[in-house]
């Protein structure tokens, strides 16, 4: 594991033993004196860097229509016809609970669906500069 250095971009160093993705984390494996707060995770090798590519949000987004249309849409047809849906949580609930819970899936998909299309346009945004 190599770590690169705040004040210079080209010198590196390598700990001996150290199993961690990252080396502050194993402080006792590195020698005394050196000082950690001066190195930096290299570029373009970030953990939070969010999903690029905007087929992905498409992809999560039809997941999330799928089963939110399930579960809160599916219980309202499901008791107008005289059945239950499989797998549908809200329509196996008691009378004032299933509308509730329904509602509530119904809810969350519109905001999940919001959340990952704002997702997807700030990912198209990246992907144009």
């Amino acid at each position: 594991m190599d770590a690169v250095q705040a004040d210079g971009p080209g010198r590196r160093i390598s700990p001996t033993t150290c199993t961690d993705k990252w080396p502050t984390t194993c402080t006792d494996q590195w020698p005394a004196g050196i000082d950690l707060g001066r190195y930096q995770r290299p570029p373009g090798d970030r953990n939070d860097v969010p999903m690029k590519d905007p087929k992905t949000y498409d992809s999560l987004s039809a997941i999330v229509l799928i089963l939110g249309a399930y579960q809160g849409i599916g219980p309202f047809v499901g008791k107008l016809i005289d059945a239950t849906p499989v797998l549908s949580l809200p329509a196996r609930l008691p009378s004032p609970a299933w509308w509730l819970a329904a509602i509530a899936s119904i809810i969350v998909t519109v905001f999940l669906l919001w959340g990952l299309d704002v997702g997807k346009k700030r990912a198209e945004r990246r992907a144009q500069d």
